[in-house]
């Protein structure tokens, strides 16, 4: 498909330098051969990737957080985002896990060093979902996520 947009003067441009899984912003470049205009767009674009699983745990400190307040919405698939939090008092590899507005707990210690470490760096290649969630069980084990390392295609 590059190619052939190549060939009737359309380029693609990414400045998105992140290997997250969200749309990214291309810049959209038109230069009619019959025309002397050039034409550009900011167009977001769903671009392929690869998912690898990375990791899957319970939301450690579920039960001591705002949990409660997004129980309800808390369906097998929705995105939760990562958060690092080095100022952590008990464990300077601790990441904190988001619904929205709401923080869930964080990644159990013990799981966390790597995610953390990326996190830190400033590199987020992760997609990150809830996995299950079980209203029977014990608050600590309601819910789990899996994580997913996430590159673009070639």
């Amino acid at each position: 498909m590059g190619v052939e947009l190549v060939k009737l003067g359309i380029h693609l441009s990414n400045n998105d330098t992140s290997c997250h899984s969200t749309p990214h912003t291309f810049v959209v470049s038109f230069k009619s051969p019959t025309m002397n205009t050039e034409i550009k767009s900011n167009t977001k674009m769903k671009t392929q990737s690869n998912r690898v699983h990375f990791a899957n745990f319970h939301v450690a400190g579920f039960s001591f957080y705002e949990g409660v307040l997004a129980f309800e919405n808390l369906k097998i698939g929705r995105e939760v985002s990562l958060k690092p939090d080095p100022t952590n008092h008990y464990d300077k590899y601790a990441v904190e896990i988001w619904f929205g507005e709401h923080k869930l707990g964080f990644i159990p210690r013990g799981e966390n060093k790597q995610i953390s470490k990326l996190l830190q760096a400033g590199v987020n290649c992760f997609e990150t979902r809830i996995q299950w969630v079980d209203k029977q069980a014990h608050p600590e084990n309601q819910v789990g996520v899996i994580v997913y390392v996430v590159g673009k295609s070639a």
